[in-house]
């Protein structure tokens, strides 16, 4: 009986010891996923500069209204610049980034 409540209570211990590093590779696992996640978007955001090429080469030059294809681009710029700093250096404060300007017709 002394032997069984001595496994027991070893196994409990080792799985207590266990719990915290099984916490942090979950945690690191996540943190991976987000990196990976946050590189696709980067990715996206460059497909995005040259769907803005391609609309700003087909836009009508004579048209009333035009599009503010410029800021499109300083705006995906804006994004990919912040997602990049944060994958090199991640901090845990945030970091004040101007709004995007959202106004884009001209």
């Amino acid at each position: 009986m002394k032997t069984l409540l001595t496994k027991s209570l070893l196994v409990t211990l080792v799985s207590l010891t266990l719990l915290p590093n099984s916490q942090a590779l979950a945690e690191d696992t996540v943190t991976e996923i987000e990196r990976r996640n946050l590189i696709t978007l980067a990715r996206q955001l460059e497909q995005l500069h040259q769907l803005a090429d391609n609309a700003q080469a087909a836009a009508d030059p004579q048209a009333r209204v035009k599009f503010n294809y410029g800021q499109l681009h300083r705006d995906i710029d804006q994004m990919r610049q912040a997602i990049a700093r944060h994958l090199d250096k991640p901090s845990r404060t945030p970091r004040a980034v101007a709004p995007a300007t959202s106004d884009y017709g001209q």
